[in-house]
C-alpha cells in the first residue's frame, strides 16, 4: 500500500502503521531516513519512486487532494483519504468521494481506521474521457452543438457509480455557440 501524507507527523503515521502487521506498505516523507522498518519501507520524496510505488500498489492511503485520488481511480486502486485541516478543496473532494462512493474517507486516521478501511473497502477504477481532446474537436467541428450538450456527452462516457444525475438543471436550454465564434476561439488557440 502507498502511504503519502506529507503533512502529517511522519512518526506518528509510522506507529499506526506499524499497528497493522499484516499489510506491507509503502510510505514517501520527507523526515525519516530512507528504509525497512519492520512492516513499512520509507521512500524520500522521488517522482520515479513514487510513480512506480502507486503503479505497483493495490491501495493508496493520502490526503484529498484532487491529482493523487484521481490518478488512484484511473489505476483501480482502494483509496482512504483525509483531508488536510483548513483546507476547504480537500473538505469539497472527501464530500465528492464519498457521495459519489469513489473512496473510502476520514477526517481523523488511525491504526484502527486504517485495518477497518483495509479490511472493507472496495476497489474502484474510473475510466475517464479525454475532456481536452473532445473540447479541441468541438471547437474544429462546424455544428451546433451546445456547451450543455458537449458536456452531457462526456459525463456519459464516465461511469456513474453511485446513481447521481450529473447532467445540467434544464432550464432554459442554452443556445448553441454560433460557428463564427467557435472560428474565433478556434483562432485564439493558433500560435502567432
Amino acid at each position: 500500500m502507498l502511504v503519502y501524507l506529507p503533512f502529517e507527523n511522519s512518526e506518528e503515521v509510522m506507529e499506526w502503521l506499524e499497528d497493522i502487521p499484516n499489510y506491507r506498505f509503502r510510505l514517501h516523507c520527507k523526515d525519516i531516513d530512507p528504509g525497512v522498518y519492520r512492516n513499512i519501507e520509507v521512500f524520500p520524496f522521488s517522482l520515479s519512486e513514487f510513480q512506480k510505488n502507486l503503479s505497483e500498489c493495490e491501495s493508496v492511503l493520502c490526503n484529498a487532494g484532487f491529482e493523487l485520488n484521481s490518478e488512484a481511480l484511473q489505476l483501480g486502486r482502494r483509496i482512504l483519504a483525509k483531508p488536510m485541516q483548513g483546507q476547504i478543496e480537500q473538505l469539497s473532494n472527501m464530500i465528492a468521494l464519498q457521495t459519489l462512493g469513489l473512496a473510502q474517507t476520514s477526517e481523523v486516521l488511525n491504526a484502527k481506521v486504517i485495518q477497518q478501511w483495509l479490511e472493507s473497502s472496495r476497489v474502484v477504477q474510473i475510466s475517464y474521457p479525454n475532456v481536452a481532446r473532445a473540447v479541441v474537436r468541438w471547437l474544429q467541428a462546424d455544428n451546433d452543438t451546445t456547451v450543455d450538450e458537449l458536456c452531457a456527452g462526456l459525463w456519459a462516457q464516465t461511469p456513474n457509480t453511485a446513481g447521481i444525475d450529473f447532467t445540467f438543471p434544464v432550464g432554459k436550454k442554452a443556445q448553441p455557440v454560433h460557428r463564427a465564434l467557435k472560428r474565433q476561439r478556434l483562432a485564439n488557440c493558433q500560435p502567432r
